[in-house]
């Protein structure tokens, strides 16, 4: 089967596979090298395997919510859109999320994705409570902060290198509307806008669109925006 990234490029020719429990998995650990894969929103070739590819897509449970605490623990080819349609309604949000809710939770943690809030929340890692993976041996292992800290630190990020990741807890942050405010300003070139970042450092979900076409002092003058959730309780 031929597949891709998110760009379409490079094109692959594969043999993927769509294992549903911890069996089927298992007897494609025993089958030869693989990688896994989540909902191919990757850029270039980083979930791809010339000689077979590990799909998450079935493995896509959300396994406890506690709508008091707000951890939620599922499977790691649920979908981040999932997440959040499930936790908005009772007053929760994820702290990071990617500029796409179509990316998988173990695609996520992964690739150990950033987004608007990097600055406040950090990256995708810093929600993560413990992670389960199943590495090349069959090992199930649960690690986390505390337990088998290193293999933990090396699997967020790590690309799918560690192992496959079976499932994750993770933490979200209350929210008491499903709307946002959004502030947006002009900047007058780069200065202004590197100069509007550090006014504006304490606010979340930022970013800034650049005209890079402008020229001579209006070089790099743009659109910053910060966006913060709304108070109406809706």
């Amino acid at each position: 089967m031929k597949i891709s990234g998110w760009g379409n490029y490079p094109i692959f020719d594969t043999n993927i596979c769509y294992p549903k429990n911890i069996k089927e998995i298992i007897s494609h650990i025993n089958s030869g090298t693989l990688i896994a894969r989540g909902n191919g929103r990757s850029y270039g070739d980083s979930s791809i395997n010339v000689n077979k590819t590990l799909s998450t897509k079935y493995l896509n449970k959300i396994l406890k919510f506690d709508k008091k605490s707000g951890i939620i623990t599922a499977e790691a080819g649920v979908l981040l859109k999932d997440i959040i349609e499930l936790c908005v309604p009772n007053g929760w949000f994820l702290k990071t999320t990617p500029g796409t809710k179509y990316v998988t939770l173990g695609g996520a943690i992964s690739s150990d994705v950033h987004g608007k809030n990097h600055h406040l929340e950090g990256c995708f890692s810093n929600c993560v409570s413990r992670l389960t993976i199943i590495n090349s041996n069959q090992d199930i292992i649960e690690c986390s902060q505390s337990l088998n800290q290193d293999l933990f630190k090396a699997t967020c990020g790590g690309m799918g290198l560690t192992g496959i990741i079976l499932e994750a807890e993770i933490s979200l942050k209350k929210v008491n509307s499903k709307f946002l405010n959004q502030t947006t300003i002009k900047t007058k070139n780069l200065k202004d806008t590197f100069k509007t970042f550090e006014t504006y450092s304490n606010k979340p979900n930022s970013v800034a669109w650049i005209d890079c076409l402008a020229k001579n002092d209006q070089r790099g003058k743009g659109i910053f925006m910060f966006g913060e959730f709304k108070s109406d309780g809706d």
